[in-house]
């Protein structure tokens, strides 16, 4: 797969990342935080994930916040690192 970024979203270099797992989870305009968690849950339960690659994807789509996943305590370095990590997983 190749991803672009576009001028229009350049204050957020992880945009094609981002738009990718939208559509690949199914999100819709009108859809609530809590159901794209389970529609991200759902798109990654195929490749049995663990809890915190969850929960970092979760927040790069901001989606954090939810009960079901310990809060992220990262350096934004180590963050930045375990989000690439569980993207390519």
């Amino acid at each position: 797969m190749r991803y672009f970024c576009s001028p229009y979203y350049q204050n957020s270099a992880l945009y094609p990342i981002i738009a990718q797992l939208e559509r690949a989870a199914g999100f819709e305009r009108d859809d609530i935080s809590e159901l794209k968690l389970e529609k991200l849950e759902g798109l990654l339960a195929t490749r049995s994930p663990i809890a915190e690659d969850i929960a970092l994807l979760a927040d790069l789509l901001s989606l954090g916040g939810s009960p079901r996943y310990a809060p992220l305590d990262f350096t934004p370095q180590r963050k930045k690192e375990k989000t690439f990590a569980a993207w390519l997983r």
